[in-house]
C-alpha cells in the first residue's frame, strides 16, 4: 500500500506536511532504494550464484534472473526520472536536473535508454559478484570492501560525505553512511 500512496503523493505534487520528516519524493526514493539495495540486488546475486552451482539448469531460473534485473533497472531509472521531471527540483537545481527533454517521445526514448543501460549494469555487477562468490568468497568481500572504501574516501576528500547537513552528531553520520552505502550498491 505504501508504494501506491507514495506515488499518489508525488504524482499529485503533495507538499511536505508538518509531521513528515522529508518531502514525498525523497520518501518514495528512500523506500525504493532500500528495497533495491537490501532485497532485489542481493537476491539477484543469490539467484545467479545458485544457477552457477546448479547441476541442472532450467529456463525458469534464467527468466527469473532477467526479470529481477529488469525490475531493478526499471526502479533505478524511475527514481532518476522522478527526480529529473520534478518541477521543484528543476526550479531549485536547474544545472543538474532537466536532462530529460520535455517532448514525450524524446522523454520515452531517454527513459528506455536509461533502463537498458541500467539493465546491462545490473547484470554485469550481479554476475561478477556471483562469479567472485563461486570462485572465492573472500575475493568478493575484498572487492566490496575496496570498492566501498574508495567511494567513501572519494566522498570524504571532496567534502561531500555528509548527506543531510541539518542533522547533527551520530545520526548525521549514521544516515550519511547508510545513504552513501546504498547509493554505491546501486551504482
Amino acid at each position: 500500500f505504501k508504494p501506491a500512496l507514495d506515488a499518489y503523493r508525488v504524482g499529485t505534487g503533495a507538499e511536505k506536511e508538518d509531521h513528515q520528516v522529508v518531502q514525498p519524493l525523497l520518501d518514495m526514493t528512500f523506500c525504493k532504494a532500500i528495497e533495491m539495495v537490501f532485497e532485489a540486488i542481493p537476491s539477484s546475486i543469490v539467484q545467479i550464484y545458485a544457477l552457477l552451482l546448479a547441476k541442472k539448469r532450467g529456463w525458469d531460473a534464467l527468466v527469473s534472473i532477467l526479470v529481477s534485473a529488469a525490475t531493478i533497472a526499471f526502479t533505478s531509472s524511475m527514481i532518476s526520472y522522478d527526480w529529473d521531471t520534478s518541477p521543484e527540483q528543476r526550479r531549485k537545481v536547474p544545472f543538474h536536473y532537466g536532462y530529460l527533454p520535455d517532448k514525450a517521445s524524446s522523454r520515452a526514448f531517454c527513459f528506455l535508454s536509461m533502463m537498458t543501460l541500467s539493465f546491462a549494469h545490473v547484470m554485469l555487477r550481479t554476475i561478477s559478484c556471483a562469479l567472485l562468490a563461486v570462485t572465492n568468497t573472500r575475493w568478493l568481500l575484498y572487492y566490496i570492501a575496496a570498492d566501498m572504501g574508495l567511494f567513501f574516501l572519494y566522498k570524504i576528500a571532496r567534502r561531500d560525505f555528509f548527506y543531510f547537513p541539518n542533522l547533527r552528531g551520530i545520526i548525521r553520520l549514521a544516515v550519511s553512511v547508510l545513504e552513501r552505502f546504498s547509493i554505491k550498491l546501486m551504482m
